[in-house]
């Protein structure tokens, strides 16, 4: 029994110490002020995997990043990024949605607040037909799944947390005789 208590002690007290990631918002934007640069420093994280897909046609024989799937006669490249995969922010794009990048190309994706969405920043469409959108990756233009338009960007609250502060104390100041 005596080690069990030890035991579950242990466990509580790393799991209380260690991260945990919560969806980044316009409140805690908004609470915290950061600035394009200081986003940069961020690591980010996808909440829900994204599914691109698009038409390949027989003149395109380089794919990147992606699968080369054959469905109903027609050549689909595939490119999944998956849940809780790190992603970096690169800027802003003209309209304040973050453009991030979870590929070592560089190919972004991007994210901008949903209000509907209890003000998260997620997925991003030039154009959405029921849940699917289309988007801009690498140059080319994909489709995204159906589950993409869940997606929403997560961070670490301990890192966004770890804010530090400068604090001295004045000592008053007296009248001179």
């Amino acid at each position: 029994m005596k080690n069990f208590t030890i035991l579950f002690s242990s466990i509580l007290f790393l799991t209380s110490c260690s991260n945990y990631l919560s969806p980044y918002t316009s409140g805690i934007q908004k609470e915290t002020n950061l600035s394009v640069d200081q986003l940069k420093q961020i690591q980010f994280y996808l909440s829900h995997t994204i599914v691109l897909y698009r038409n390949v046609s027989n003149a395109e024989t380089e794919i990147l990043n992606g699968e080369l799937k054959v469905v109903n006669g027609q050549q689909i490249e595939e490119i999944v990024i998956e849940s809780g995969t790190p992603g970096v922010v690169t800027g802003k794009d003209d309209d304040g949605n973050l453009l991030v990048s979870f590929d070592s190309d560089g190919s972004v994706l991007r994210f901008g607040v949903n209000k509907g969405y209890s003000g998260r920043y997620t997925l991003m469409a030039k154009d959405w037909d029921g849940r699917t959108g289309d988007v801009d990756y690498g140059n080319k233009q994909y489709k995204t799944s159906q589950q993409s338009n869940y997606s929403y960007l997560m961070i670490s609250m301990k890192q966004i947390n770890d804010t530090q502060i400068a604090s001295r104390e004045a000592t008053g100041r007296s009248l001179s005789p």
